[in-house]
């Protein structure tokens, strides 16, 4: 009988484990957050996990709102940085299965109004080419608000650091669900070195409970932006034009 991994969204009962996986699984290039942040993005749903058998966390990331103003000076949601991604199992192709969720998850429930953003250190050359194969691109010149934004929720430690920057906007969202869809039907996942199977099970994520027939929507569109990505329709109005709420 295959071990299963299963996909789903915090909630209040998991805030002491998620804070202690990221105490004890401490990584040079996972940068450290405030704690207040954490907690509130841990009871908002906005960290997504994959648990073993055993409910221990095996990849985790957490989706960052951040302020800026917007065309008509107001505060507002303009960017969320996927940030304090961790995976704990290789070989597995898990990163695929968990940015993709995340993405996912917060273009359905917490879009940005602008576009999604990844702060990688200069030095994490894997992290840097496994983004890009997913479909993120050079950020080359972030808007000084974001930037402020995200080092306003770093622990004092790892703000102002010298990073580079990524981005995915509304572009990548149909491919990304059309993946997700392909994973449901077959959740079969094998590691690459060991040949160990592992299934992936959805029933607890609310994309697998909830947003199937809105992802199979999503799914159909193109948005052709690929080529010309600073071109792309904002996050938010792609989001807006989509059924809102669990279909």
């Amino acid at each position: 009988m295959r071990k299963k991994l299963y996909l789903k969204q915090s909630t209040d009962q998991d805030l002491q484990k998620i804070l202690d996986f990221y105490d004890t699984h401490t990584h040079k290039f996972v940068a450290k957050r405030d704690r207040k942040t954490m907690t509130e993005r841990i009871k908002s749903g906005a960290v997504t996990m994959l648990e073993d058998d055993n409910g221990d966390i095996q990849a985790i990331s957490i989706a960052y709102p951040v302020t800026g103003k917007d065309k008509n000076g107001n505060d507002s949601h303009q960017w969320t940085e996927i940030g304090s991604t961790h995976v704990l199992m290789q070989n597995m192709g898990l990163f695929d299965v968990l940015a993709g969720a995340q993405l996912l998850h917060a273009f359905l429930l917490e879009p940005p109004e602008d576009r999604f953003v990844i702060e990688i250190d200069p030095t994490n050359n894997h992290s840097k080419y496994v983004f890009h194969k997913f479909g993120c691109k050079d950020y080359t010149a972030p808007p000084a608000d974001m930037v402020k934004g995200v080092n306003g929720i770093l622990a004092p430690e790892d703000a102002g650091k010298n990073v580079d920057w990524l981005y995915a906007g509304a572009e990548l969202m149909p491919e990304l669900a059309r993946k997700f869809l392909e994973r449901v039907k077959n959740p079969v996942i094998v590691n690459k070195k060991t040949k160990e199977e592992f299934e992936l099970d959805f029933s607890k994520s609310p994309l697998g409970k909830h947003f199937i027939p809105t992802l199979e929507k999503l799914a159909k569109k193109d948005y052709r932006t690929a080529k010309t990505p600073d071109a792309a329709r904002p996050v938010k109005d792609a989001r807006n034009r989509l059924p809102r709420g669990p279909a």
